[in-house]
């Protein structure tokens, strides 16, 4: 069960489904911490929305008690290739909650080296996988705030990918906040 919990928690991030405000909100309202449409390029596919109740009934089950959104992007980028931008981000009732989600998210990345990034939390780890078609991943931990993003797709060289990541980790930073 921890593990079917675990690995559907990581999933959430590629979720795409249809359906945004600042971090102030931060304990009521999830959705106005992640990235919004505006932010990405004017030609993307955006959806979020808020997580689904067993991915929190997964968390509970962890003894993570928290509320979360996620967003997707799918940008074209010529007319066969295209990038998807996926994020995530959870909200706790407490530092020691978040460092628990923070692991288990951490514990489905398998074995892939670590790449250095600005830091934009108490916790972080960032990583390239290069197989099946590459993708940069990214888990942040900020006090109580959990977030994740991944950029995969359009063809995008390591550094290339790995440079989307970091612009986008930028933007997402500023609406989590101090977590």
């Amino acid at each position: 069960m921890r593990a079917k919990a675990i690995a559907t928690v990581a999933a959430v991030s590629a979720i795409v489904l249809v359906g945004g405000a600042t971090a102030a909100s931060l304990a009521s309202d999830p959705a106005a911490l992640i990235i919004k449409k505006t932010e990405f390029p004017s030609n993307a596919k955006y959806t979020w929305g808020y997580l689904p109740a067993n991915v929190v009934q997964g968390l509970a089950s962890i003894g993570v008690k928290g509320k979360g959104a996620y967003v997707s992007a799918t940008i074209p980028k010529g007319t066969t290739n295209y990038q998807t931008i996926n994020g995530m981000v959870l909200t706790t009732g407490s530092a020691g909650q978040a460092q628990k989600a923070y692991a288990a998210l951490k514990a489905e990345i398998k074995n892939e080296a670590a790449q250095r990034f600005p830091t934009y939390g108490d916790e972080q780890l960032a990583v390239y996988h290069a197989k099946p078609s590459g993708k940069a991943q990214l888990i942040v931990r900020r006090n109580s705030l959990v977030w994740q993003l991944e950029v995969a797709g359009g063809g995008l060289s390591k550094a290339a990918l790995l440079a989307e990541l970091q612009k986008y980790a930028g933007k997402q930073k500023i609406h989590a906040g101090n977590g």
